[in-house]
């Protein structure tokens, strides 16, 4: 007879640890530049009472669904299931023994099903589902007689006690959900190619308060265990996660990659600001060593979170020390950021266009100068922009490269911070279009100054240049003629094959103006004046 370990449920320093492990992988990955800049966003939503009042209304939404907002809910996941398609989720190498088999737990309300029916006509599948009696989505797809290759179980998966204990198990009749628990063991004596679980704890499940808190690892645990038991040899394992940041998501990821093929789907047409993304496991050999052994661990896991605790109706997982966790992060942290990285890019996408961040876009980059502060950066392999500094103590060497050459003069203490005025004129000047030799000599004698002729030079630099007698009168350079504004204007003007300012060029004598066409010749003048009516 199989033992409940018996752990006081201690919700405070549970809390506690489970803190400590965030902020121990959280100081890891900040490590990176992709993650480092998606924390930040992450902050601004929490921060800002707006990011709340649009997910509380997305779950709204989605707890009290009608016919329209359910077939939007399919729509949505059928545009999910071919991203995965398109991803080889759906790829069946061996084809040896057909007809190809799918298992889809949490299957409603079936999107993926006909998604790899589409791609695999002659396939079959089968599924588990919560009753919609139960809370559970409606099934949309055709199944049982209606269509033979489909057939639903109705169920609760989390109630399977028959998955995770042996045949001398006792129920505990003081559980309150003692005669609720399915001893039975569905679908045992087949193998799929394909094993898909997309299960989340919903709202809207008709369950006991006591279950709240556990329910999610309840649920991921058997998925884990029912698919793994069941998929053939080399075959695809597809599963939900949210947060590649988190310390229960981190440890499964690593577990599969003992076992099988791992990338990671983040889709873009659905939950894109969410940190939900999809695990792909290809070639997985469910009968390695290793394999078992994490089998054995999330079995363990559910009976932890189901009978343990004094009352016996589930307990918290005994969290890993911190030299666990940081053994972890270093043997499989550099793994994970490459594995996340191109997920959390396309997180920052969607979240820097959600209204709760664009109303304060400002808030994400910090000033990069403060006085009488210095500068620090976090990291200095990753230069990017002012989001990488914070105002703290640190030598004046680890300025950046990339900035203002200006900021390298550190003979006025006050222009180590950028206070002096003088200074900070000067980096205004370096970052400018470069001048002519004459404000070059007037510099050298006012280095700081930004002359009012220079200024009006400059912007004459960025205009079209006119022809080369004009050039050369110097109130034409600061653009103070009156007679070259129009003809400067005529350059800009679209060529309509007449002989206009813009088609003529200058002799080397700058005396005679003479026609310049391209190598087709003069354009015809009838279509040369349709052409100028048009723009006009």
């Amino acid at each position: 007879m199989m033992s409940v370990v018996r752990v006081p449920d201690e919700p405070n320093s549970r809390r506690l640890e489970r803190l400590r492990q965030n902020i121990q992988v959280r100081a890891y990955l900040m490590h990176d530049r992709t993650f480092r800049e998606l924390h930040e966003l992450r902050e601004m939503g929490w921060a800002n009472p707006a990011a709340d009042i649009h997910f509380k209304t997305q779950r709204e939404r989605s707890d009290n669904a009608n016919p329209t907002s359910e077939e939007i809910f399919f729509e949505k996941h059928r545009g999910i299931g071919r991203e995965l398609c398109n991803a080889g989720a759906f790829n069946v190498t061996n084809k040896a023994s057909l007809p190809i088999k799918a298992l889809n737990l949490c299957m409603a309300p079936g999107a993926y099903t006909s998604i790899i029916l589409n791609h695999h006509p002659g396939a079959l599948v089968s599924g588990i589902t919560l009753p919609v009696e139960s809370g559970g989505h409606r099934v949309e797809i055709p199944y049982g007689l209606d269509d033979p290759r489909v057939k639903v179980l109705f169920e609760d998966l989390t109630m399977f006690i028959g998955e995770m204990v042996d045949d001398h198990f006792q129920i505990p009749s003081t559980h309150p959900d003692a005669g609720k628990f399915i001893k039975q063991s569905p679908y045992t004596n087949e193998t799929f190619d394909i094993v898909l679980c997309d299960g989340q704890v919903l709202r809207t499940h008709d369950r006991a308060a006591f279950r709240e808190k556990r329910e999610h690892w309840r649920l991921q645990s058997m998925e884990l265990v029912f698919g793994l038991t069941r998929i053939k040899t080399g075959g695809t394992f597809v599963m939900l996660f949210h947060k590649a940041d988190a310390w229960d998501t981190i440890t499964q990821l690593r577990a599969f990659r003992s076992f099988s093929d791992v990338k990671i789907l983040k889709p873009r047409c659905a939950h894109r600001n969410r940190s939900t993304f999809y695990l792909i496991a290809k070639n997985v050999q469910p009968d390695k060593e290793t394999a078992k052994a994490f089998i054995a661990e999330w079995k363990a896991a559910w009976i932890q979170a189901t009978f343990g605790g004094d009352e016996g109706t589930g307990a918290d997982l005994v969290a890993p020390t911190e030299a666990e966790v940081d053994a972890l992060l270093q043997a499989f942290g550099p793994t994970l950021i490459e594995m996340a990285r191109a997920s959390w890019s396309i997180q920052i996408q969607a979240l820097r266009s959600e209204p709760w961040i664009t109303g304060n876009i400002h808030s994400v980059h910090r000033p990069m100068f403060q006085s009488p502060g210095k500068i620090q950066w976090n990291d200095p392999l990753t230069p990017r922009g002012p989001s990488d500094f914070s105002t703290m103590r640190s030598p004046v060497s680890d300025l950046p490269s990339w900035r203002s050459p200006a900021a390298n003069v550190m003979g006025n203490p006050e222009s180590q911070f950028g206070s002096s005025k003088e200074t900070r004129a000067l980096e205004a000047a370096q970052w400018r279009m470069p001048t002519t030799a004459k404000e070059a000599e007037s510099q050298e004698s006012s280095p700081y100054a930004v002359k009012k002729e220079n200024r009006a030079l400059e912007s004459a630099q960025w205009r079209k240049p006119a022809a080369a007698g004009e050039a050369a009168d110097p109130e034409y350079a600061l653009g103070t003629r009156k007679e070259s504004r129009p003809f400067e204007k005529a350059q800009w003007r679209s060529n309509t094959g007449t002989e206009t300012p813009s088609a003529m060029s200058p002799s080397e004598s700058g005396k005679e103006m003479k026609p310049r066409y391209g190598p087709q010749g003069p354009p015809d003048e009838d279509k040369a004046k349709k052409m100028a009516s048009r723009w006009r």
